[in-house]
C-alpha cells in the first residue's frame, strides 16, 4: 500500500463488502482502491477496510473503544443493521477511492460535513437500538413479542430510511471517465481470445496507456483473469505492465485457491445431501471444472444448488450438518420460502463460500414455463477430483445459462433492435457480464455436436424462454464472431447476429444509446432503475406473442379475455399466491 501523501495506487485491490452491505454506496464486485495510515487511525465516517475470516471487508467505522493494545474500532455497513467490534489490529487502511467499470467515486469525505456527522450518528443510533432489542428478546416471551409490534413500523421506516440514506450518501462525489476505445478494445479483444485457435498480440494492447481502466473494467465484466491468455506471451509480455501482469496473477491465484476451497466444501455437502434428496450444482464450481480447467480461473463467489421444493426443509437440515447454516431469521426465512427462489447459507469454515440453496431456477418476475421438478429428474452425476456432486442434463444447462445472462442483460433485446454494436453490450451499464458470456461459448465449444438441439427447441418453446435463448446468443455472436453462437442459431432455426450494428442517422443512433444508459443507470429520485418500471410494465402487459406462449392458447379472440386477467395472475403469481398456469 502506499502513504496518503504517495500517488494512488495504480491497481487497487478487490475489496468484498459482504454481499450488499454497503449499498448503495458500493455495489458487489466494485473495486475499492484504500491507503494504508501510519498508525491507523482513521476517524468516525470514514470507509475502513479490514480483514476478517480471511477477506478484505470495506465497511463504515463508528466508533473506538480502548487504548493500547486493548483498542478496538466498531464496523457497520450501511445496508447492515447490527455493528461488530474489531481489534485494531484487523484493520488494513482507509478507502479513498470506488471504481466500477467506467464509473469513479471518491470515498474521502470531509469530516466536518453535517451529511457525513449525519450518517454516522444514524449508523451508530441504529446498532446501539438493534442491540438493544436483541438484549431484551433474549430474555423473555413477553420481549420477544415486540418484533409483531415492530413489523408495522418496519414496513414504513425501511423506505424513508432508503432516501435518508441517498440524500446523506451525497457526500460523495461521483464522477464518470470513460474506458476509452483502446481500454475497452483491450478486454474484448482479450474475451474473443477464449474462442480463438490461434495466438497472438491484440491489436489494441500496444495503445493502452492507463492500464487501471483496462485492470477495472475486466474486473467488473468479469474476465479479469482472462487476461492471462496474452498478457504472459512472448509478444505481450513486453507490452504489457510488470505491475499488471503481477495484479492479473494474483487475482487468478486468489480465484484458483477460492475453487479449492469450494471443491472440499462439495464434498462435504454431496456426503450431506445423498440419500436425502437429488440436487444440482449450478455453474461455479462445475463450469470451471468443465469449461476452464485448461484456460484460467473462473472467479465465482458462492455455490449455487438446485433441490426440490419439497426437499428445501430436509436439505437445510442437512447442509447444517456439513457446516452450513441458513443466513437469518426464521421469519425472514420462512418469508424467502414463500415468496423467493433461493435461501442463503454461510459458514464458518475457512474459506468456504457460502450456499444459495435454490428451489426453482429463476424467480417469479417473469413469463417462463419453467417446470423445475422436470429439470431436476433429469440431473446427472459429474466426477471431478475428489468431489462427486449432480449437474443439470446439458440442454438444461444451456437454457439455465442463457436465462441467467438475460435476468441481468434485460435491455440486450431492445439493443438488438437498435443494432447496438458490441461496445455496447460490455459497458457495466448494460447489465452484462462477459464471463456469462464465456460460460455459454465455452459451452457451446465442448457440447456442441453432442446437444440435443431439437429437444433445446422444443422445451425453449415449451417453457416460453425461446426470446432469452435466442438474444443471449446473437449477443454471444456480436461480442465473439468466432465462437458457436451463429452455428447455435442455425441449428434452433434463428438467422444468426449480424456483427455490425445496422446503418442509422446519427442522431437516432445517439438518442437509443441514452435511452438505454438512462434505463439502466440507478434513478435518484425513483430510487430504482426505470428499467424496473418498464419490466413490470412488460410483465403485467406483455406482447400478444409471449401472453399466448405463457397461457398456451392460439385463438386471436381469446386475447382481450387474457389480457383482463393476466393482471390479476401475475399480481398473485408475484406475492405466492399463484403458481405459473
Amino acid at each position: 500500500m502506499t502513504g496518503p501523501k504517495d500517488p494512488p495506487r495504480m491497481f487497487p485491490e478487490v475489496v468484498h463488502t459482504s454481499g450488499r452491505s454497503m449499498a448503495p454506496l458500493i455495489r458487489e464486485r466494485s473495486l475499492v482502491l484504500y491507503v494504508r495510515e501510519e498508525p491507523p487511525r482513521p476517524a468516525p465516517g470514514d470507509i475502513v477496510v479490514f480483514r476478517r475470516d480471511g477477506q478484505l471487508v470495506a465497511h463504515r467505522l463508528i466508533g473506538f473503544r480502548g487504548t493500547g493494545a486493548g483498542a478496538e474500532f466498531r464496523e457497520k455497513g450501511d445496508n447492515t443493521l447490527r455493528a461488530f467490534w474489531m481489534p485494531m489490529s484487523a484493520l488494513a487502511g482507509r478507502a479513498v477511492e470506488l471504481r466500477f467499470g467506467e464509473a469513479r467515486r471518491s470515498l474521502e469525505a470531509d469530516p466536518s460535513d453535517r451529511r457525513l456527522r449525519l450518517l454516522t450518528r444514524w449508523s451508530a443510533a441504529e446498532a446501539d437500538l438493534v442491540e438493544l432489542y436483541l438484549r431484551l428478546t433474549g430474555r423473555t416471551a413477553a420481549f420477544r413479542a415486540l418484533k409483531w409490534i415492530l413489523l408495522p413500523g418496519a414496513a414504513v421506516a425501511v423506505p424513508l430510511r432508503r432516501m435518508l440514506f441517498r440524500f446523506l450518501l451525497g457526500v460523495y462525489h461521483r464522477r464518470e471517465t470513460g474506458a476509452g476505445p483502446a481500454a475497452l478494445g483491450t478486454v474484448l479483444d482479450c474475451f474473443r481470445t477464449i474462442f480463438r485457435t490461434g495466438s497472438g498480440t491484440p491489436p489494441a494492447l500496444g495503445e493502452v496507456e492507463d492500464w487501471s481502466r483496462v485492470l477495472d473494467l475486466a474486473g467488473s465484466l468479469g474476465i479479469l483473469p482472462a487476461l492471462t491468455l496474452f498478457s504472459g506471451g512472448d509478444g505481450a509480455a513486453g507490452a504489457v505492465p510488470a505491475q499488471a501482469q503481477a495484479h492479473v496473477r494474483r487475482t487468478s491465484y486468489r480465484a484458483a485457491l477460492n475453487h479449492d476451497s469450494a471443491m472440499k466444501a462439495l464434498a462435504a455437502i454431496d456426503s450431506a445431501l445423498s440419500g436425502i434428496t437429488p440436487y444440482a450444482v449450478l455453474k461455479g464450481p462445475f463450469l470451471y471444472e468443465a469449461l476452464y480447467r485448461n484456460l484460467f480461473p473462473r472467479e465465482y463467489e458462492d455455490i449455487d444448488i438446485l433441490a426440490p421444493r419439497g426437499s428445501v426443509k430436509a436439505a437445510v437440515a442437512a447442509l447444517e450438518t456439513a457446516g452450513y447454516r441458513p443466513a437469518g431469521s426464521r421469519l425472514s426465512l420462512a418469508f424467502l420460502r414463500a415468496g423467493h427462489f433461493h435461501i442463503a447459507l454461510d459458514t464458518d469454515r475457512p474459506g468456504w463460500p457460502r450456499i444459495e440453496l435454490h428451489w426453482a431456477l429463476v424467480d417469479r418476475a417473469n413469463l417462463h414455463r419453467i417446470p423445475d421438478s422436470e429439470c431436476i429428474a433429469r440431473i446427472s452425476v459429474c466426477r471431478a477430483g475428489n468431489a462427486r456432486f449432480g449437474v443439470l442434463a446439458p440442454e438444461d444447462e444451456l437454457i439455465y445459462l442463457c436465462l441467467h445472462a438475460s435476468k441481468h442483460g434485460v435491455m440486450n433485446g431492445a439493443a438488438l433492435r437498435r443494432g447496438c454494436g458490441a461496445a455496447w453490450f460490455c459497458r457495466p451499464e448494460s447489465g452484462n457480464r462477459l464471463t456469462w458470456f464465456a460460460d455459454i461459448g465455452l459451452f457451446l465449444d465442448r457440447n456442441m455436436e453432442s446437444l440435443d438441439w431439437q429437444a433445446i427447441g422444443e422445451r425453449a418453446r415449451r417453457w416460453n424462454v425461446t426470446e432469452a435463448v435466442v438474444e443471449c446468443l446473437k449477443v454471444l455472436a456480436i461480442l465473439a464472431p468466432d465462437s458457436m453462437a451463429s452455428e447455435a442459431l442455425t441449428r434452433l432455426g434463428e438467422t444468426p447476429a449480424d456483427s455490425k450494428p445496422r446503418a442509422r442517422k446519427a442522431g437516432m443512433d445517439r438518442a437509443p444509446a441514452r435511452f438505454l444508459d438512462w434505463a439502466m443507470r440507478m434513478n435518484p429520485v425513483l430510487l430504482i432503475r426505470p428499467v424496473r418500471l418498464l419490466l413490470s410494465w412488460s410483465l403485467f402487459f406483455p406482447s400478444p406473442a409471449r401472453l399466448r406462449g405463457y397461457h398456451r392458447f392460439t385463438s386471436a379472440w381469446l386475447l382481450p379475455w387474457f389480457y383482463s386477467v393476466h393482471p390479476i395472475h401475475m399480481a398473485a403469481r408475484l406475492l405466492g399466491l399463484a403458481r405459473q398456469p
